[in-house]
């Protein structure tokens, strides 16, 4: 996985600012209930952190595989970690998480890993292994499939262009309202 080095020769406090600690600090977070959570049957990390180019200014972007709904896990993400967080939001299947340190975690619940082909692939992830928090045996080959496979995804890239397009149009009155926890 994204591996750190330090050489001596360089400043150790720009190093250490860098870091992307909060990042790694809530991967471990979600991890520690996703791990025992027996209606969990898949999580994946994509995004940059899948892609293993995590910056201190990347989000975190997960899938769940549950049987449970994209509210009822919403309300188990605020019951958990409800005082670390400045606002949340469920936009469709997809739950984002702003924490008091501004960084943003998008979590996306679906049923099946076709609920996340389209996003995995686009993600660049060169080693499927290391995106796995949970899975059962054989994921990591359906995973490498789902990045190999070029398929059509009009519809899916139809709602993302939608949601894209949404978020621009809102950008003016967000800075105008100053919401800047949105941006």
């Amino acid at each position: 996985w994204q591996s750190y080095c330090f050489d001596f020769s360089e400043n150790f406090d720009a190093f250490w600012a860098d870091f992307p600690l909060s990042q790694h600090t809530w991967v471990r977070k979600l991890y520690k209930v996703l791990s025992t959570d027996t209606s969990v049957s898949t999580a994946l990390l994509y995004g940059s952190l899948g892609a293993n180019q995590l910056t201190k200014r990347s989000d975190i972007d997960l899938f769940i595989q549950s049987s449970i709904s994209v509210q009822s896990w919403h309300e188990r993400l605020l019951r958990l970690f409800g005082a670390q967080l400045a606002h949340t939001d469920i936009l469709g299947s997809k739950i984002t998480l702003r924490t008091q340190e501004r960084l943003l975690i998008e979590i996306v619940i679906g049923q099946s890993l076709s609920d996340i082909s389209l996003y995995y692939r686009e993600s660049q992830i060169y080693n499927v292994h290391f995106t796995i928090l949970k899975g059962e045996l054989g994921l990591a080959e359906q995973l490498d499939a789902v990045t190999k496979t070029h398929t059509s995804e009009r519809k899916q890239a139809k709602e993302l262009a939608a949601q894209v397009y949404f978020l621009f149009c809102s950008l003016p009155n967000l800075i105008t309202n100053n919401d800047s926890y949105k941006y």
